[in-house]
């Protein structure tokens, strides 16, 4: 009876794993995957410790950029867990992240320690905001669509991931996907 309860609580929690989203395994971007090359679009935000986070500023170190915000309960965690995941993996090249929120209305400069801490940002990661004008106008240079419901406050976006080089330049748009943003990392040099 104990190894029939133990081997269904396994099966149980290998489906589970397998249906979490970002947990599937995926084929490495192939070799032609497309390179964006070109310069990163200008961001400067306020982050969780009250420091101005200028992209320009962390020249000399590759940078890892995406997009969440603290309300969202489906796809953020993913996507930031994600990246996070990725970072770490290329903690011997010093990769930064930056967490962009998409949410400035609710995600302000005062609530982003707590936003850091429940996203278990470490030091060498940053999620930032501003004033609503300055986040907006951040989402529009970096392309990133998005509609807020005025009612319930649910933000429509896309999930990725940007890589940046240590010279400042946008090379990859990458899924949310550690394996994916590790394989594309190190084709820059």
């Amino acid at each position: 009876l104990f190894t029939g309860a133990a081997a269904a609580a396994a099966r149980v929690a290998s489906a589970s794993a397998r249906s979490r989203p970002g947990s599937a395994w995926q084929p490495p971007p192939p070799a032609t995957y497309p390179r964006l090359d070109r310069p990163a679009p200008p961001l400067a935000l306020v982050d969780q410790r009250g420091d101005t986070i200028a992209l320009a500023a962390l020249r000399g170190r590759p940078v890892l950029v995406t997009f969440a915000y603290a309300h969202c309960m489906s796809v953020c965690p993913v996507v930031v867990r994600e990246a996070r995941e990725a970072q770490r993996r290329l903690a011997a090249r010093r990769v930064q992240l930056v967490v962009v929120t998409l949410d400035p209305w609710r995600d302000t400069p005062g609530r982003l320690p707590a936003v850091a801490a429940e996203w278990q940002l470490g030091d060498d990661a940053h999620v930032v905001s501003g004033d609503t004008a300055a986040v907006l106008r951040t989402l529009d240079a970096w392309n990133i669509p998005h509609a807020r419901d005025d009612i319930s406050g649910d933000i429509t976006h896309p999930s990725v991931v940007y890589l940046v080089d240590a010279g400042g330049r946008l090379v990859y748009a990458a899924a949310p996907q550690a394996d994916a943003i590790v394989t594309l990392a190190g084709r820059i040099p």
